[in-house]
């Protein structure tokens, strides 16, 4: 899988985000690699158990968008 290519689309998308509302709503977003996959993932530092890491925290809400090689290569893809 590009890598590259699907970060740069998940981080092109990030900056679209009017950020504005994310600071009222105290949404976060963040786009990186994870399990072989890239992703754009939505969060709050309160809806996790682990406020200093609450990205990776094990016990955490998270609304995200991922890709990997595996949806690449199905029929659902949509990218």
């Amino acid at each position: 899988m590009n890598f590259e290519y699907y970060l740069d689309k998940f981080k092109n998308a990030a900056k679209l985000v009017d950020k504005s509302r994310f600071d009222k709503t105290e949404l976060e977003i963040s786009v990186g690699i994870v399990l072989d996959s890239v992703y754009l993932k939505l969060f709050k530092r309160t809806w996790t158990n682990d406020l200093i890491n609450p990205l990776n925290a094990e016990a955490r809400i998270f609304f995200s968008i991922w890709v990997n090689d595996k949806n690449i290569k199905s029929e659902q893809s949509i990218l």
